[in-house]
């Protein structure tokens, strides 16, 4: 099985979108992709780039058009639960430390358990490699993330059933 790394950072609508195709993409192909945590604002720097929402201030109809490509890619894949944030761009490099602390730690790697975790209560740390491979059973995909002050959010996507 192939296995291709999607970059993606939690603010980004594109990469937001990309995830909601992946596991079709998966399902024709046999691709396998992993999913890597990155702060798109750093590569932007790191690049001398600027965000499109910061590049194309001022440039006539490209706001537009990128609207446009984006409402295109939303009708060819069905997509109905995609709101544009009113606030964006936004700051995530909060949400993306927690995602890949999430991923370093290994939180969907059997017999883990979070330190702390043993004041809690009893446990042998199965309970999210057991969601993990249930999930991924069933055709779909669980990511962790964080955001500062809400603890951590676990996301679990399972296509629809017919």
């Amino acid at each position: 099985m192939v296995t291709v790394e999607f970059h993606f950072d939690f603010g980004s609508p594109n990469a937001y979108l990309s995830h909601l195709v992946l596991p079709e993409i998966e399902k024709r192909t046999g691709v396998k992709f992993t999913y890597v945590p990155i702060l798109l604002g750093g590569v932007f720097k790191l690049t001398n780039n600027r965000s499109p929402a910061e590049s194309l201030v001022g440039i006539k109809n490209k706001p537009e058009y990128e609207r446009l490509e984006l409402n295109r890619f939303i009708r060819r894949h069905g997509i109905t639960r995609f709101q544009r944030n009113p606030f964006f761009p936004v700051n995530t490099l909060m949400l993306m430390r927690g995602a890949v602390a999430a991923q370093f730690e290994g939180v969907f790697e059997p017999y883990f358990r979070a330190e702390g975790a043993v004041r809690l209560g009893p446990g042998i740390g199965l309970g999210l490699a057991v969601v993990k491979s249930l999930v991924e059973a069933h055709g779909g995909s669980i990511h962790a993330g964080a955001a500062r002050g809400h603890g951590t959010r676990m996301t679990v996507t399972l296509p629809a059933v017919s």
